[in-house]
C-alpha cells in the first residue's frame, strides 16, 4: 500500500476550506466563483497527487461541491 501525500494533507486542505467557507460565507451573501477560487487555491497550495489534478484540468470541472446546511442540519444550498 502507498499513502500518497495528498491523504496525508487531506486533514489541513479540510481546515482550510472550513476556514474560507467561515470566513466567506453568510447570510445574504451570493455566492460566487470567488469562493470556490479560494477554496480550490487552499487544496492547491497542498500539491495534490498528479491524479487528482489532471481531473481538475478542465476549467468546468470544480475540486468540491458546496453544500450549505443551517443550524438544524438542513440543506439551504447546493452550488
Amino acid at each position: 500500500n502507498i499513502i500518497v501525500a495528498t491523504i496525508q494533507n487531506n486533514p489541513a486542505m479540510e481546515m482550510g476550506i472550513q476556514k474560507v467557507a467561515e470566513d466567506y460565507i453568510k447570510p445574504g451573501v451570493e455566492l460566487d466563483d470567488k469562493i470556490f477560487n479560494l477554496m480550490e487555491m487552499v487544496i492547491r497550495a497542498y500539491d495534490p497527487c498528479l491524479s487528482c489534478a489532471t481531473h481538475t484540468i478542465d476549467s468546468q470541472m470544480r475540486l468540491a461541491t458546496l453544500e450549505i446546511y443551517d443550524s438544524e442540519g438542513n440543506l439551504v444550498k447546493k452550488f
